[in-house]
């Protein structure tokens, strides 16, 4: 549980279309395109997620197995904002109405990393 700096910047992430989640079993994988930017964006889970899809509950799971068929919904999505905190949640939402949260809730390992380029943000 290191956090984010209160400086963390994810605005990079606004215009990316999410292209490609990668499952398993402890860990989840997304790529994104790049957007406007170019360079693409690829986030790395093994911590607790939740998600909140329109006109539906919000669920979570750490096995990210259970939450294949959900997350599935948010693949060729652009992504609207993203936000980090300092106990080091992302917040995701995208353009049509889903929103990903990634949680720092690891003690001892890292929950989730960010790479966007040559940038690479660890939590």
């Amino acid at each position: 549980m290191f956090g984010l700096k209160p400086n963390a910047d994810f605005s990079f992430l606004t215009g990316q279309t999410l292209i490609q989640i990668c499952f398993g079993e402890h860990d989840l994988i997304l790529h994104f395109d790049g957007g406007f930017s170019g360079a693409a964006t690829a986030i790395s889970i093994t911590s607790l997620i939740s998600l909140q899809l329109p006109e539906s509950e919000q669920y979570e799971w750490e096995d990210f197995r259970q939450g294949a068929g959900f997350l599935v919904a948010l693949v060729s999505n652009k992504v609207a904002k993203a936000d980090g905190t300092t106990d080091g949640t992302l917040t995701i939402e995208f353009c049509e109405g889903g929103v990903l949260k990634i949680y720092d809730n690891s003690k001892r390992y890292e929950s989730y990393s960010v790479g966007h380029g040559d940038k690479l943000i660890v939590v």
